[in-house]
């Protein structure tokens, strides 16, 4: 056996990874790459006057065509107005409003002239370009490893559902050293024209403006998305850094390919309606269809929720019966995701300290068991969050948060998400090894 055949059975998994791009194995045409992120669209906001909306953000990969995203939600009383809107884009090399005022704007053709809102509360309309827009990036200029864009949006007046709750905080994001981005907003018009007019510099917590999908130069990556809950979303200290995040992160640092990031998981969501945003997600006129072009390399789908059942103090008791109708809920999820050809990463059940399942939590644990023992059977690719998250058994017989990865007794926070990102890494590498082009000549 050579040298090189022995070094390659047992290389780690970004060894692995390198030695399939070198090989060019696993070639498939290229796709955009797709960056959301939040998608929680519950900020009801009303307009007196037009407003531009802007996002800087930071994608992985250098890129030559853009297609913007927004999103907007509905109200509790259906009175969301479809204020007509423009798109405007451009590539910088740095943060600064010089590098905006000397950058050379392109307007995105979008596929809807009016930002019409969902049609349900926690439902989301996507409005998107009806076509990739030509927009060269360009080298960074202050020592960062990603390629910048802004994207402005200019809406009409009107009483809009965008991205937020009111009360989340994204703002740490603006100062983030890799994958930033930053919301801000100032009355006018300065998307179709005068835009070097646009002087505001307090970063938002609110948007219409959710990413963008783009055209990597050199079409290699991938797109990881979430769909799920709270800890879908990765609601630690810094909202949107899930363990998905957080691997994609670390795998484009090591290997060099782009792996990007869709955040379309929504905090407070049950099994109902995850299964629901995933059916519109993936129907004839969702984010991920033929299309919009616009489809993940592979979705992470957890296995279970906390939000099936209430938050403390009463005990609510979780059953044989209630597991499986979650179980179904999210299977049928799973199925719809498998429908469109897109590989599906599961994970098991964490502990929640917000929860008074007491003993019940055996049936979790006993879940969680099987689950992993069935994995292989069944083809699953299982990221054990559980394995890391749980914790000692209280004093009533149900597993916590370990301390050191609680937030807030519902929800990981960033150092547990980290600490799970070690293993959804090995998923993805799993799920996606990465395409590369070839030349037969």
């Amino acid at each position: 056996m050579s040298a090189d055949v022995i070094a390659r059975a047992l290389a780690s998994d970004q060894q692995k990874a390198r030695y399939a791009i070198e090989a060019g194995f696993f070639t498939r045409p290229p796709r955009p790459l797709v960056r959301i992120v939040h998608s929680r669209t519950l900020n009801q906001v009303t307009l007196g006057g037009g407003t531009t909306f802007e996002m800087l953000v930071e994608v992985s990969s250098a890129f030559s065509r853009v297609q913007p995203i927004l999103a907007a939600g509905q109200n509790q009383s259906a009175t969301a107005a479809s204020p007509a809107y423009f798109v405007s884009v451009a590539a910088v090399p740095n943060a600064t409003k010089a590098a905006a005022d000397a950058a050379s704007w392109q307007a995105a053709s979008m596929a809807t002239t009016n930002l019409s809102p969902a049609p349900a509360i926690n439902r989301n309309a996507w409005h998107c370009g009806n076509d990739l827009t030509f927009l060269p990036s360009v080298p960074r200029d202050d020592g960062g490893s990603g390629r910048l864009m802004l994207i402005r949006a200019y809406l009409a007046a009107g009483t809009i559902v965008m991205l937020g709750n009111g009360t989340d905080q994204f703002t740490s994001w603006a100062t983030r050293p890799s994958r930033m981005f930053r919301w801000r907003e100032q009355p006018g018009n300065f998307t179709t024209g005068n835009q070097s007019g646009f002087t505001s510099t307090a970063n938002m917590n609110r948007s219409p403006i959710a990413g963008v999908a783009y055209m990597p130069t050199d079409g290699r990556g991938v797109t990881l998305a979430t769909i799920g809950d709270s800890n879908g979303v990765g609601s630690g200290e810094t909202i949107g850094a899930n363990h998905i995040f957080l691997a994609c992160e670390q795998l484009t640092r090591e290997t060099g390919v782009p792996y990007e990031y869709a955040d379309v998981a929504c905090a407070g969501f049950a099994s109902t309606a995850i299964r629901d945003r995933t059916i519109d997600l993936f129907a004839a006129n969702g984010l991920f269809n033929a299309t919009t072009g616009l489809l993940p390399g592979a979705v992470h789908i957890p296995c279970a929720t906390q939000n099936d059942w209430g938050e403390g103090p009463d005990v609510t008791t979780i059953d044989d019966a209630s597991v499986a109708t979650m179980e179904a809920r999210l299977a049928q999820a799973r199925v719809i995701v498998a429908r469109a050809g897109v590989p599906v990463l599961r994970s098991t059940w964490q502990a929640s300290t917000a929860r008074v399942w007491n003993a019940s939590d055996q049936v979790r644990r006993a879940r969680n068991d099987r689950w992993r023992s069935e994995c292989v059977a069944n083809g699953d690719l299982m990221i054990d969050v559980a394995s890391v998250i749980d914790g000692p058994l209280n004093g009533n017989g149900q597993a916590i948060i370990k301390a050191i990865y609680d937030k807030d007794t519902a929800h990981i926070n960033d150092a547990g998400h980290l600490a799970v990102s070690a293993l959804s890494k090995r998923a993805i590498l799993a799920a996606v090894p990465m395409p590369r082009g070839r030349l037969f000549a």
